[in-house]
Order: C-alpha cells, then sequence, then structure tokens
C-alpha cells in the first residue's frame, strides 16, 4: 500500500486570486481581509497569498515584535461580514526585509 503524504506534496490545483475589502490594517503585523461569501477554498488560498504579497512590503508596516505577517480573511456577503475568519496566512518576513 503506498502512502499518501502529507496535503503540501499532494497536487493541488492553481486558482486566481479574486478581489478583496481591507477591513482593517493598522500598519502592524496583522491584516483582514474580505473576501465575497461564494468563495471556494482554492480562491481563498490564492487571495491570501496575494495579500501578503501586495502588503508586506508596505513601507509603514511594523514588523518591530513580530517576524511574521498575518492575514486573516472573511466572509462577506452584501454588507455583512462573518464572525469567524474562514482563513490564515501567515508570511513569514526575514528580517533583511524588516530593516
Amino acid at each position: 500500500m503506498r502512502g499518501r503524504g502529507t496535503a503540501k506534496n499532494q497536487e493541488r490545483p492553481n486558482a486566481d486570486p479574486i478581489s478583496y475589502k481591507m477591513l482593517y490594517d493598522e500598519m502592524g503585523a496583522k491584516i483582514s481581509i474580505g473576501v465575497e461569501s461564494e468563495t471556494d477554498e482554492q480562491q481563498l488560498r490564492a487571495t491570501l497569498a496575494k495579500a501578503a504579497n501586495d502588503h508586506q512590503n508596505d513601507a509603514g508596516r511594523d514588523y518591530l515584535i513580530a517576524d511574521h505577517l498575518w492575514v486573516e480573511a472573511y466572509l462577506l456577503r452584501g454588507e455583512k461580514q462573518s464572525t469567524v475568519s474562514a482563513g490564515r496566512l501567515a508570511r513569514y518576513i526575514p528580517e533583511i526585509l524588516m530593516q
């Protein structure tokens, strides 16, 4: 019987990120975004990565006490927002980028 491997070793279909709305960002180590409630898991993963890419190097971002950028996504339906996050991504920020 063959082993299954870990999730990161299994093939995942690529999805394009979708547009997101910035919900919270005080230029620290955490941002919150909103995505449409019809978002599937692969789109959510791609959108979390895009938001991290878009904002990890913001000039005013303060990594003084953290070495990760946390991106949390909440589902949106109209103006209503989910109370629990739909997904979260932690992006390690090397010390060289923090200077």
